[in-house]
């Protein structure tokens, strides 16, 4: 698909404006959504992944296609709740839209919402830090695990 610049705009002008709303879309704005997802999915990202990917194959007639969530529960783009169990999954290791994670990822970008390519990246290398920790730990415990109830 070739885009021209006036494309490019209407394109991301149009997503920007999904982005903002609060609101969930109407059914025919969300099953565009879910055909859009899964097209661009197919076409630059990974096509043969759609086919085993549970949100497309089990959701019935249209893909699950998040739209936001707190805590363990989210909903898809038509509404659709969901119980996360794939939670502690990097940074949902607090639940969906964790206040104290919203209100930090929120104060990083109005700061600095993109490092420079030159100079050193305070937020990511104490990010790389915090997850190297927090990693290491859950491994140790999952080791711990394994030693009490003799498992290899």
């Amino acid at each position: 698909m070739n885009f021209d610049y006036e494309d490019a705009l209407d394109y991301s002008s149009r997503w920007l404006d999904v982005i903002h709303k609060n609101e969930f879309p109407s059914v025919e704005e969300a099953h565009r959504i879910i055909d859009e997802s899964k097209r661009n999915f197919a076409e630059y990202y990974n096509r043969n992944w759609l086919e085993y990917r549970k949100s497309v194959t089990e959701s019935g007639d249209w893909a699950a296609v998040e739209w936001g969530g707190s805590g363990a529960v989210f909903k898809d783009v038509l509404g659709r709740e969901y119980l996360d169990f794939l939670g502690g999954f990097g940074m949902m290791d607090l639940g969906w839209s964790h206040p104290d994670v919203v209100k930090t990822v929120r104060s990083q970008l109005e700061r600095s919402p993109m490092p420079s390519q030159e100079l050193l990246d305070q937020g990511a290398r104490r990010a790389g830090k915090t997850a190297g920790i927090h990693h290491a730990r859950r491994i140790e415990i999952q080791l711990v695990r394994r030693e009490r109830h003799g498992s290899q």
